[in-house]
């Protein structure tokens, strides 16, 4: 079974699009921070990942509705597969980061994943109180109140 979690912040507004078969698609970049400290000075160093990311049909329209750029969010999926050119010429599905050199001769990875499941998280531009108000959840379970918990 393949699943990754993450939490981070769009990096922009989402973007829409409608497959010819009427499917609802969704795309954003999610930033994702991370810390380590540097062994040889202490210091902390960040850094951020930047995931691309599809949702497709109903969490594409929840994402769509409610999420803006800079809003906190944790999502479940899938590494997404692309395609290389082997030596024969013909694609071959490769299931780790897209590899590619950067103009300055660097290279980068970019890593895409398809958003199964999204929770809202953080701040939301409430005053700083995480919030689903309004919100349907998407690809996971309803909260419930500690009173309906049978244990």
């Amino acid at each position: 079974m393949e699943k990754i979690q993450l939490i981070g912040r769009l990096a922009k507004d989402p973007e829409s699009r409608v497959t010819p078969g009427g499917d609802a698609v969704c795309n954003f970049t999610l930033a994702v921070d991370s810390s380590y400290t540097d062994k040889t000075t202490g210091d902390k160093v960040k850094r951020v990942k930047w995931i691309r990311c599809t949702a497709w049909r109903k969490t594409a329209d929840v994402i769509l509705k409610y999420k803006k750029k800079g809003e906190q969010v944790y999502v479940e999926g899938e590494f997404t597969a692309h395609y290389e050119d082997n030596a024969a010429g013909t694609g071959q599905e490769a299931n780790g980061p897209k590899a590619w050199e950067a103009k300055d001769g660097t290279w980068n990875a970019s890593y895409e994943v398809t958003i199964h499941r999204i929770e809202f998280v953080g701040n939301q531009g409430n005053g700083g109180v995480a919030s689903n108000a309004g919100a349907p959840p998407v690809g996971g379970v309803a909260a419930k109140e500690p009173e309906d918990i049978p244990f």
